[in-house]
């Protein structure tokens, strides 16, 4: 008769307890030292303007306002702004996705000369900062009639944009991990390059699509440097270029700025909680291997 032994989990020890304790208080202070700036960011926006230099300082607002947020919204145009960042952003990430996968599709699956070449010229880009085609980019919108209007912020990324270089090498590790025989197949069976890129590629590679859908989105609603340059008239303007309306020249208005700073980060706040599980699914799947 087979005798069947369970092997009993060893107790915790007094070390290993105190290894535990050290690595969770070591994670409590990481978070309160990233988590820092949000909160104060938060108590200014509800503090009274005249109780913000006051000495001691308060932790804890005393009393707590509300006024600051009625203030922005009532008494300046950010629900405009707030429209004009929401259709900024979305039409942003939708070129970039479409631009990205489409790039990546030909880098990985069509064969002609210089194929490798491009590909390495696509990565250099990654190192040329916005500031040195900022000025040839405003003189091709200028020439474009696009001034002063959403387009020179959203049109780019339908052609790759700013940051189209990492999403195209983030889709290429995707499609290249889609196996040959599976695309073969599909392609014995009369099916064409669309079809191979939209009905086998673009499903099996959900999760970097997401991850490089919330790194457009955020960069779009993020872009400060963009609707400065590109945008001077109100009803246009965008969220972060907005914010500087709180800053006049001889006096910042600190309550209102980081109350619409505050109101600026929720979006991006919100899509990140609910899209965090592709970013640890797109590691443990495929990571970045090549």
């Amino acid at each position: 008769m087979k005798t069947i032994t369970v092997s009993r989990q060893a107790p915790p020890t007094y070390r290993t307890f105190l290894r535990v304790l050290s690595i969770y208080l070591l994670l409590t202070v990481i978070a309160i030292i990233f988590l820092s700036p949000i909160f104060w960011m938060l108590k200014t926006a509800l503090t009274r303007t005249g109780d913000l230099f006051l000495m001691p300082i308060r932790i804890i607002p005393n009393p707590m306002v509300f006024t600051n947020f009625q203030t922005i919204w009532h008494n300046y145009p950010f629900p405009r702004f707030y429209l004009n960042s929401f259709q900024v952003a979305i039409l942003a990430t939708i070129g970039q996705l479409l631009s990205c996968s489409f790039t990546a599709f030909a880098l990985t699956n069509l064969k002609f000369p210089g194929r490798n070449l491009l590909l390495i010229i696509i990565l250099g880009t990654m190192m040329i900062p916005f500031q040195v085609i900022m000025v040839p980019l405003f003189i091709l919108m200028s020439k474009l009639g696009w001034l002063d209007t959403l387009l020179p912020l959203w049109v780019p990324p339908f052609f790759g944009g700013i940051t189209g270089a990492f999403g195209i090498f983030l889709l290429r590790q995707a499609f290249l991990a889609v196996p040959r025989e599976l695309i073969e197949a599909a392609a014995i069976d009369g099916g064409n390059l669309f079809d191979l890129y939209w009905r086998i590629c673009l499903p099996l590679a959900k999760p970097h699509l997401a991850v490089l859908g919330v790194f457009a989105f955020m960069t779009s609603w993020n872009d400060f440097l963009g609707p400065i340059i590109f945008i001077t008239h109100t009803d246009t303007m965008t969220v972060t270029g907005g914010l500087s309306f709180f800053q006049a020249q001889w006096h910042v208005y600190w309550s209102e700025l980081m109350a619409g700073t505050f109101l600026a980060m929720i979006p991006t706040l919100i899509i990140y909680i609910f899209s965090q599980r592709f970013f640890i699914e797109t590691i443990a799947t495929t990571g970045l291997k090549g």
